[in-house]
């Protein structure tokens, strides 16, 4: 195996990795933190479902991903930046810990299309 297929496997590998503990944290966040206004128990969690779906579409998208690296990368990218525009990102008041969690996917997919570049993927399309 080439210097360069092994740093793109690391490097899909680290940002899948790290994609998936992200996405599952805050997907659980997600699910649970307003639950108890919707009454709590099962019922205030399903009530709370859809406010976890961008967490659900993230964690499908890494799987997809990992088996198409480009692709999957642009697609986590720019669900990234789809939550840096919902959490207000780019209006004139921001907070860092919204910021943080846009800016993850955002970092992360670009790490698959680079690892996609690196494993001589570009060669392909050509």
């Amino acid at each position: 195996m080439s210097t360069q297929a092994r740093l793109s496997k690391t490097l899909k590998t680290i940002s899948c990795t790290v994609l998936s503990v992200f996405g599952v944290l805050v997907f659980i966040f997600a699910l649970l933190s307003g639950s108890d206004t919707n009454g709590g128990g099962i019922s205030g969690i399903v009530k709370n479902s859809p406010n976890a779906l961008p967490y659900l579409l993230l964690l499908v998208l890494i799987y997809f991903g990992w088996k198409r690296p480009l692709i999957g990368g642009a697609l986590i990218t720019l669900l990234g930046f789809g939550l840096l525009y919902l959490f207000g990102f780019f209006s004139a008041t921001w907070n860092v810990i919204p910021f943080v969690v846009g800016i993850i996917p955002v970092i992360f997919g670009g790490l698959l299309i680079f690892s996609w570049g690196i494993a001589g993927g570009h060669k392909s399309i050509s």
